[in-house]
């Protein structure tokens, strides 16, 4: 029932309590109708067929009282002898006109109430009986007043008889009159009473129906409108999950579909939204992780560049002495080639020079090689910045996806990863010149230790030479000239290793400012990453104001 009501239309529910009352006052007004029709007939029997056989038994009756009355009248004037022949006979002949009339009135009413056809079988029998019997008492009250004395008083008294049967007839069927007249209004005042509880007891029903009715209607249209409006409230409140039970096809029950489907859209919104604000917080999580590491590495990588320009100045400062140092040689051994007869002192003197030569060009060559190993860290810490490049290029390529997966909330966010891309791609490129400047560094660097090793070799070689040079003057000149030309060469190699370390300082320099320049970028880009990760957060809690 309840299933059925709610499948109807709002029109036609708003209609059902209206049509039941109507439908419920159409059959109270049949009932009452019915009763009323029933009371009104069973009065109109008593009063037309009841009460008018009790009117006609009661008017023959009377009729053939003053007959009989009249008989027994004309019988004593006949007997009495009173008044002339021809008065008598007049009187009598008049009395005879009248009863006969008066006889045929009686037995007329008698025959119109057999005609009537609404008689019972008993009131038929009694009216049959009157009807047979009147004819004959009309007989026996003709001879009575025509006849002789003798035969008037016979016919007088059969004439009595048939009276008395009659008149017994007709009270007996008055009596039966009244009998059914009472029964009929007994019946009738039980139809009346009847109906009186017939329609009390349909208008408590009605009522009750009524009431029933408009219980459920109200059920069925209130019910579906409250969860709706419940429903509603929950969702304002925050709560997604809620969703409204669709038990009816009407307008209501069309609204609460539909409303479930925008719920449904609403909660997989906001659980989009949420997703990708977890992701977005994540993902900036990982860029400012990754930007500190970057500018730790960085600033690690800053304080090997310093170190790398110290050894390099060092570096630098040993070449000049070693070119002043072959200057000096060179000198020592024009000197030497001059000065022949004190070669036994120049000789210790050159030999004291060369072990000195000897000790700061293997100082060099171990500073050298130091350079070398240190140029080889360099380059590790280059690989290490170009890796850490790459990184960042593509935490800023996921950056600027998860961006534009954002759409427009995260277009400032994309802007700030193409920033570090592109910032990225500057480091990589900074940092592939350093490595190839690097490399042309540790090729010289390897050069130079190749010529400090044949240095030392020389020089170790020029000191043997002049420690035995007591013994062989002449060939210690000829050596000594070798000696010269040697460290001329040494001379010239420590000014372009002067030269190249000077390089070396000025592109240590620029990774110096690149790195610091890299630094302040990733700073911004952390600030940036920091930003972002505070308003994913502010996201992220405004998303939890919703339960899905």
């Amino acid at each position: 029932m309840r299933e059925l009501l709610g499948n109807l239309k709002m029109a036609k529910k708003v209609m059902v309590s209206p049509v039941i009352a109507l439908m419920l006052m159409v059959i109270f007004g049949l009932v009452a109708y019915g009763g009323f029709f029933r009371q009104q007939a069973a009065l109109e029997d008593i009063f037309t067929v009841r009460f008018r056989h009790y009117q006609a038994s009661a008017a023959v009756v009377k009729d053939l009282a003053e007959v009989h009355a009249n008989v027994y009248k004309a019988a004593r004037l006949m007997g009495a002898n009173q008044g002339e022949g021809r008065e008598l006979e007049r009187v009598i002949a008049k009395l005879q006109r009248e009863q006969h009339a008066k006889l045929e009135k009686a037995a007329s009413i008698v025959q119109g109430v057999l005609k009537s056809g609404v008689l019972t079988k008993t009131e038929r029998n009694y009216f049959v009986f009157a009807a047979d019997r009147i004819p004959k008492y009309q007989a026996l009250c003709r001879q009575a007043i025509s006849a002789d004395t003798v035969m008037s008083a016979v016919a007088m008294s059969q004439a009595d008889d048939a009276f008395q049967e009659i008149v017994t007839n007709l009270q007996e069927l008055v009596i039966l009159e009244e009998k059914l007249s009472s029964e009929q209004y007994a019946s009738s005042e039980r139809v009346f009473k009847a109906a009186l509880v017939i329609l009390a007891l349909l208008f408590v029903a009605a009522a009750a129906l009524s009431l029933g009715i408009s219980l459920i209607m109200k059920g069925v249209i209130l019910t579906p409108i409250q969860r709706t409006v419940e429903a509603i409230e929950n969702i304002a409140q925050g709560d997604l999950r809620k969703r409204i039970d669709v038990t009816s096809k009407d307008e209501i029950g069309r609204m609460a579909e539909h409303f479930n489907a925008f719920a449904e859209k609403l909660r997989d919104a906001i659980t989009h939204v949420a997703d990708s604000s977890n992701q977005v917080l994540s993902s900036a999580n990982e860029v400012d992780s990754a930007s500190n590491q970057i500018a730790t590495r960085i600033n690690e990588a800053a304080v090997q560049v310093n170190s790398v320009a110290a050894a390099s100045e060092e570096m630098s400062q040993t070449s000049s002495e070693i070119a002043r140092n072959c200057m000096m040689a060179a000198k020592s051994a024009d000197q030497a080639n001059f000065s022949a007869n004190t070669g036994y002192k120049i000789i210790q003197n050159t030999i004291v020079v060369m072990n000195s030569i000897s000790d700061r060009v293997k100082d060099s060559s171990h500073v050298i090689k130091g350079l070398g190993e240190r140029s080889e860290k360099i380059g590790e810490i280059v690989n290490l910045i170009n890796d850490i490049a790459d990184q960042t290029n593509l935490l800023a390529l996921n950056a600027a996806i998860e961006a534009a997966a954002a759409g427009e909330q995260g277009r400032g966010f994309a802007v700030v990863a193409e920033e570090v891309r592109n910032l990225a791609k500057r480091t990589a490129n900074a940092t592939k010149e350093i490595g190839h400047r690097i490399t042309t560094m540790q090729t010289e660097t390897k050069h130079a230790v190749a010529s400090m090793d044949q240095g030392v070799s020389e020089v170790e070689k020029g000191t043997s030479e002049a420690a035995r040079s007591g013994e062989a003057l002449q060939e210690i000149l000829s050596h000594i000239g070798k000696v010269t030309q040697e460290i001329n060469q040494i001379a010239v190699a420590s000014e372009e290793e002067t030269a190249t370390t000077t390089e070396i300082a000025g592109n240590i320099q620029q990774i110096s400012a690149v790195i610091q320049e890299t630094t302040k970028r990733i700073q911004d880009n952390a600030k940036a990453a920091s930003q972002l990760a505070d308003l994913s957060e502010g996201l992220q809690k405004m998303v939890d104001r919703f339960q899905i």
